[in-house]
């Protein structure tokens, strides 16, 4: 840094001041003084020698008079006698700067996973979906963000529908339906905004169809339920589950394994349904593996899935015992 001159008082100062500190005169920075008092072309900076006003180079030791350095330098130092004489301005700028670059960053991430929580929404994995648009406290009155964000008190009564076992199981499923869509009904009839009440309306028709098509609760039976007082609910809860079940009891002899694999001590298992109605296949349940030397092992499929009639499944990874690594898969069934 240099001093300099106030042309007010004649005082000498710092030139980073703005005022002179002894009579209040503003120092303006004149940028281009500075970068002339900041070379000194008279003396060379490599060795001293006294120069010419003509000379380009040191006439001693060859040195380039205003070479690219020296400008880097001086414009260097200029920054620091601006940053010094505006230290607030240079701090908001730089902070300005910073929030631009969060705002892009938070920008293209809000709208990257937005897309992604429309997708698992629209695939009914509403958790997921949740979880994405919880990440962001500013949402920007997003339209996917507003729909998801209506209906996430009451999808989680549809997150239900896919595990049962036993009759109690697909009583209380059917239940959680049946509140989810009472729920969404409310709603969308209280709700004022758009979006929210098209989003509460689509998820109650969800609901509906699911209670429709995957159990075959009419229309009609969907509404009179809802209206049932909690007694005559349960009641009627308890035929619609024994029914339920019924249908889905099926023979294992007639789901078919129509492909199998085996690499290691791993097996890849494809079934096919023939019998004509849904057959729940429980966690756990267990094949009898059978090898060409005539010998067998038992193995866990560890899934829960519903095989609708003529559907496909394909069980993945199923374990077998480390001493069956050399041995080639004759075949596959259910054990009773």
């Amino acid at each position: 840094m240099y001093k300099v001159v106030c042309k007010e008082c004649k005082k000498t100062i710092d030139d980073t001041n703005k005022k002179c500190p002894n009579c209040g005169y503003k120092n303006k920075l004149d940028v281009e003084l500075y970068l002339k008092k900041q070379t000194n072309n008279n003396i060379c900076p490599k060795c001293g020698n006294k120069l010419s006003k003509k000379d380009v180079f040191c006439t001693k030791c060859g040195y380039k008079k205003d070479n690219f350095i020296t400008k880097i330098k001086n414009v260097i130092e200029l920054l620091q006698v601006v940053i010094a004489r505006n230290k607030r301005i240079f701090f908001l700028s730089i902070g300005a700067i910073f929030l631009i670059i969060f705002s892009i960053v938070y920008s293209f991430n809000f709208n990257r996973d937005m897309a992604e929580a429309d997708r698992l929404y629209d695939a009914k994995e509403f958790s997921d979906a949740e979880k994405l648009i919880d990440k962001y406290p500013i949402h920007f009155n997003n339209d996917i963000y507003d729909k998801i964000n209506a209906t996430k008190h009451y999808t989680r009564y549809y997150e239900t529908a896919d595990y049962y076992e036993e009759k109690e199981d697909y009583k209380r499923v059917v239940d959680s339906l049946l509140k989810g869509y009472e729920q969404c009904l409310r709603a969308s009839i209280n709700e004022d905004g758009d979006i929210e009440k098209k989003a509460l309306n689509e998820l109650k028709d969800l609901y509906r169809q699911t209670l429709y098509i995957r159990y075959d609760i009419s229309n009609d039976d969907v509404q009179e339920l809802i209206n049932l007082e909690d007694a005559e609910l349960d009641s009627r809860l308890d035929d619609i589950a024994e029914q339920i079940e019924k249908n889905n009891t099926c023979d294992k002899s007639q789901i078919d394994v129509v492909s199998y694999g085996k690499y290691r001590n791993h097996i890849n298992v494809t079934l096919k349904n023939n019998n004509g109605c849904t057959w729940n296949i429980k966690s756990y349940s267990e094949i009898r593996v059978y090898f060409t030397d005539g010998s067998y092992e038992d193995a866990y499929l560890g899934v829960n899935i519903n095989l609708e009639s003529d559907e496909r499944y394909t069980f993945e990874d199923c374990y077998l015992g480390s001493n069956n690594e050399d041995k080639t898969v004759r075949s596959v069934t259910f054990i009773d």
